[in-house]
């Protein structure tokens, strides 16, 4: 009998949408703590499908599914590497990846963004993201390798 290739245990990210599958109790409970405003993490081995989820969870057609939000916006890093920045370079990353989203989306570019990059630090990072509520959008950090970062 022809068993069917777990794709999250090939050791590399599953890239394609249609190798995607399953995981949907997981996906709709970090989809409820989004919703709720709340943080969650995906704790586990290495080569368990952590990255997969995270890249799945930001593409369109699954965020719209989920329905975090309909004013969701996803920032995604991988923080493998990070451990050896500083703070206000790891601000500027998360600066850079939501308005890297927001670009993909063809939404107007935020100054406060354009600042942060341009002078990173945790308070102009803040202050972005209290004018991204402002404007009604919720911003999403996922946070890949994590625990790097917190090294």
């Amino acid at each position: 009998m022809f068993e069917q290739l777990n794709p999250y245990s090939s050791r590399e990210p599953v890239q394609t949408a249609a190798m995607f599958f399953g995981r949907s109790r997981e996906l709709q409970e970090i989809a409820q703590y989004l919703r709720g405003n709340q943080s969650v993490a995906l704790i586990g081995p290495q080569g368990i499908g952590k990255t997969s989820l995270l890249l799945h969870l930001i593409r369109p057609p699954a965020a719209a599914e989920l329905g975090p939000a309909k004013e969701w916006l996803p920032g995604y890093i991988d923080c493998a590497g990070c451990e050896s920045e500083s703070s206000a370079e790891v601000f500027r990353h998360f600066a850079m990846s939501l308005a890297a989203e927001m670009e993909a989306r063809n939404l107007p570019e935020q100054p406060e963004l354009r600042k942060t990059h341009a002078s990173p630090s945790r308070l102009s990072f803040e202050s972005s993201l209290r004018a991204l509520n402002l404007r009604g959008w919720q911003p999403a950090l996922l946070l890949d390798n994590f625990e790097r970062l917190c090294a």
